[in-house]
């Protein structure tokens, strides 16, 4: 067994600890440790004990996706722009010429460690119930609070519970395991290209449910019992295609399905994505930014708050669908 360790960032500011069986633990930053980037992040440290035979790297980045889906202000791993950062600093504070300098987020970080870093003195990190942390209201995704998101870092209090359904579906269930790896991935997509362009974080987040959904089965068809055509109509026997399995499984999965607000959202975000992927439309904030704010582009305004939706909507679905695939059916 070996133990090692990487950096982190998040949105949220990490002052506790937490640690996860004898398989990981997450603990601040050492004091010399710079507190946040100029993208206003927060740095933490990840360290992960394994076999002599594992890729310390895939587990790393297993854990990070993992944790990335049940922590709101996200984990992710140090990206290259985010290590190295170019920015216009007036060092006179009253010269009308700055100068170009460089902000580095580059800590020399012993990665093979002889073991767990001691917690003694460090508080655990603050627990959440969950109707909290993954909260529903009225129908919509409720927004991230500042306790969750650029405040301090918490955790859902099924956090622990969460990570053993990951563990049992991986043995019990493998190929939907995989399908679940797939999920967190494409969440952790969507949220580092969301810095870029929201058009393909909505794409990556559609993407992250398609991963879970079932193949289509051959539908029979109810006057002959043949697949595919009817031999008495000779229609084709229509099976239900990706539209209707997402808005189904985002029904089933996402919240309050019976609320008519929800349902307006669940119904507008897939043809969102077909226009972009088809199309090539990007959403009207990106074409004019602020343009929610002119009274003439006000019905662009339903895109933004779908999209905000979607997020946390996502990120509810699959923790919902994790639970389900490890019941027995």
């Amino acid at each position: 067994m070996k133990t090692w360790q990487k950096l982190c960032m998040s949105r949220s500011l990490s002052k506790g600890y937490f640690r996860y069986l004898n398989r990981f633990q997450i603990v601040p930053p050492h004091d010399s440790f710079p507190t946040e980037t100029l993208s206003n992040e927060h740095p933490l440290i990840l360290q992960i004990a394994c076999d002599n035979n594992v890729d310390p790297l895939h587990e790393y980045t297993k854990w990070v996706r993992i944790l990335n889906l049940f922590i709101r202000g996200g984990m992710m791993p140090i990206s290259n722009w985010k290590q190295y950062i170019w920015s216009s600093w007036d060092k006179t504070r009253g010269s009308h010429l700055p100068e170009w300098v460089d902000a580095e987020y580059f800590v020399a970080l012993t990665e093979q460690v002889k073991g767990f870093d001691s917690t003694s003195g460090i508080e655990p990190v603050p627990i959440i119930t969950d109707d909290q942390y993954y909260g529903v209201l009225v129908g919509h995704f409720r927004s991230c609070p500042d306790a969750m998101v650029g405040g301090e870092l918490t955790i859902p209090s099924s956090l622990p519970a969460r990570l053993k359904q990951v563990e049992d579906l991986e043995k019990a269930k493998p190929k939907l395991y995989e399908r679940f790896i797939r999920a967190c991935a494409w969440f952790e997509i969507a949220n580092k290209v969301s810095y870029e362009l929201q058009t393909l974080k909505m794409i990556a987040l559609v993407i992250a449910v398609e991963s879970l959904l079932e193949n289509s089965q051959l539908v029979e068809c109810p006057h002959c019992l043949e697949s595919l055509i009817c031999q008495s109509c000779k229609k084709l026997v229509s099976r239900p295609g990706l539209s209707k399995k997402f808005h189904t499984f985002m029904s089933k999965y996402a919240g309050k399905s019976g609320n008519e607000a929800h349902k307006e959202f669940i119904k507008n975000i897939y043809p969102l994505r077909g226009r972009a992927v088809h199309s090539g439309r990007l959403l009207q904030s990106e074409l004019m930014p602020y343009g929610d704010l002119i009274e003439d582009f006000k019905h662009d305004k339903k895109e933004l708050n779908n999209l905000a939706n979607l997020s946390e909507g996502v990120r509810v679905a699959i923790v919902n669908w994790l639970t389900d695939a490890n019941n027995p059916h």
